[in-house]
């Protein structure tokens, strides 16, 4: 088992980056690969390394975003980039999303070269402060997250990648992933064929469809909330083309209140409520005031950093249901170290565990509360 004698306090963004503008000023041709969250800072990355001029196109494996365009530069589907990468001479293919070592297996599998092929891993990456600096000035809360995990796996998992998010050292990644078909249905759930399933962010229902064959389609309830109105129209389609039953669908955000927020649309399922004003702005309530009177046994949370937000509209649901929850914890480091805690300290009771399901990757991590 790790302990907090062995966490490293170590800088690493500084070097990763400065490998990174190495990499991208040797280049004559860039296809960037990703047009999400992830994709937007490896833009500005290379903005600012005055490289924007070299990038060809984006590519993206969501449908929904082929033909379409980003900061001006046409978005196209890996196919299209097959034919007409040219697997010569300087042109390079940077991965700018946190599912970069499948996009990676992707490429080879499509006969992509690997010396064509660059990772730029920046999707929790922030560099004011670094991981590093931040977390230093955190060690209480570090400790105090560290003492609510239930065993040995979660603390394993929690330092390993505390450790990778400061040095940006691949190695403590290595191990610590489950099946990423495990991911919200972990045997710490104990699921049942009577559940309740509270699913926010829904996306267009990747969740239900893995619940659904799990379960052979057999639960109480099932409530999907998907903030995008554009993902709610696919979502609704799939549940009226698949003809599940019991569900109930709300184009509502999850929050601590009801109010109106402003909303960066991606497009995709790393669509996210922002502090900047957009045009787009989404109706946001508490799962308190829409669920009230519903019964509810398992919550599950992949809502881009809105987590800390949504559980505190979920308070009263909490205190008189006991539901299991399933969180993700990855979207910012202040989630990664404050959400076991906010979990623990809605219900005492609670026994707090940590897994994570995206190899070679800090994304995709998911604290789970049981009683």
């Amino acid at each position: 088992m790790m302990t907090l004698q062995d966490v490293i306090y170590k800088d690493g963004v500084s070097e990763y980056l400065k490998k990174c503008e190495y990499i991208a000023k040797q280049a004559t041709d860039i296809y960037l690969f990703g047009s999400a969250r992830g994709g937007a800072k490896v833009y500005s990355f290379l903005e600012d390394i005055h490289k924007i001029d070299k990038i060809r196109y984006v590519v993206d494996n969501d449908r929904m975003k082929q033909g379409k365009y980003f900061h001006g530069i046409k978005i196209i589907s890996v196919e299209e980039l097959k034919k007409i990468f040219p697997q010569n001479g300087n042109a390079i293919i940077i991965i700018a999303s946190g599912s970069a070592n499948i996009i990676k297996k992707q490429l080879l599998d499509m006969r992509f070269l690997e010396e064509y092929i660059y990772p730029f891993v920046f999707t929790n990456l922030q560099t004011d402060p670094t991981p590093y600096q931040y977390f230093v000035t955190q060690k209480n809360q570090i400790e105090k997250s560290y003492r609510v995990l239930a065993d040995d796996k979660s603390r394993d998992v929690f330092i390993s990648l505390l450790n990778y998010k400061m040095t940006l050292d691949s190695s403590w990644l290595c191990g610590i992933s489950d099946n990423e078909h495990e991911q919200y249905f972990d045997d710490i759930m104990q699921l049942s064929v009577s559940e309740s399933f509270v699913d926010c962010g829904a996306y267009i229902g990747d969740t239900l469809e893995e619940y659904g064959e799990r379960m052979k389609r057999q639960w109480k309830n099932y409530y999907c909330f998907e903030a995008d109105t554009d993902i709610f129209v696919e979502l609704k389609k799939v549940i009226s083309d698949c003809r599940y039953e019991s569900v109930e669908l709300y184009n509502i955000g999850c929050w601590d209140s009801e109010t109106t927020l402003y909303f960066d649309k991606q497009g995709s399922g790393s669509s996210s409520v922002t502090k900047e004003s957009m045009d787009i702005r989404i109706h946001a309530d508490a799962l308190d005031h829409i669920l009230e009177g519903k019964e509810v046994s398992i919550i599950k949370m992949d809502i881009e950093g809105a987590e800390q937000k949504a559980l505190a509209g979920v308070k009263k649901i909490i205190s008189r249901q006991h539901p299991k929850l399933a969180i993700s914890i990855y979207h910012s480091l202040e989630d990664f170290i404050y959400l076991p805690c906010i979990m623990q300290e809605l219900d005492s009771k609670y026994r707090i565990y940590v897994r994570h399901y995206r190899e070679l990757t800090d994304s995709e991590t998911v604290c789970y509360a049981v009683i």
